[in-house]
């Protein structure tokens, strides 16, 4: 959703900060952050944010500071006691909410092919159809990890794909064993 909504401003670049999983990125994002006013900063996990690091964000945010699109799985209540005031006043000008992708039924497949044409042209790949067998394995998962887990499902996909249509037997649900040229492509998806 950030890459979609930078995608359509005029803004330098895209910045993202994930503190789902650990608080570790943030101090760089912000950095980036600050090298690149115009920039769009994605913050997932933004009520992760302790009262020092909330601070940090209002001081970039004064004045003509970057956009900054957050995402939290917690609701507005919950956010609303975990963040100061003025920091969830700037962050709460537009709410979109979007459901867990275990939720989203047999539309799954519209995500999953804007996913697979962004990871297949990091990959040098031209994207792959997909079936609509594969659409229903995909909706019929419980998707524990939501996006990333998707992300992740559908670029182990890509790097052992043979045809030009990903069907239900081509999705690589685990890890693909280690090759060199996979290790190479994977780098290519980092970047």
């Amino acid at each position: 959703l950030a890459a979609a909504i930078h995608g359509a401003s005029r803004r330098d670049r895209l910045v993202r900060i994930d503190l789902q999983g650990s608080r570790d990125g943030l101090l760089a994002g912000l950095i980036r952050a600050a090298t690149s006013p115009r920039c769009t900063l994605a913050i997932d996990g933004i009520d992760r944010l302790d009262d020092d690091a909330q601070g940090a964000l209002l001081r970039m945010l004064d004045g003509e500071g970057p956009r900054v699109l957050s995402a939290s799985l917690v609701d507005l209540p919950t956010l609303r006691a975990r963040l100061r005031p003025e920091l969830y006043a700037l962050l709460t000008t537009i709410t979109v909410r979007t459901p867990a992708l275990s939720r989203a039924g047999t539309e799954i497949g519209d995500v999953a092919r804007a996913r697979i044409a962004v990871l297949a042209a990091d990959l040098g790949l031209d994207p792959p159809g997909l079936s609509p067998a594969a659409v229903e394995a995909l909706a019929d998962h419980d998707w524990l990890g939501d996006a990333a887990e998707l992300d992740a499902v559908l670029a182990r996909t890509l790097l052992d794909l043979e045809g030009a249509t990903v069907d239900v037997h081509d999705l690589r649900w685990e890890p693909l064993a280690p090759s060199p040229a996979r290790d190479s492509a994977a780098r290519e998806i980092g970047r």
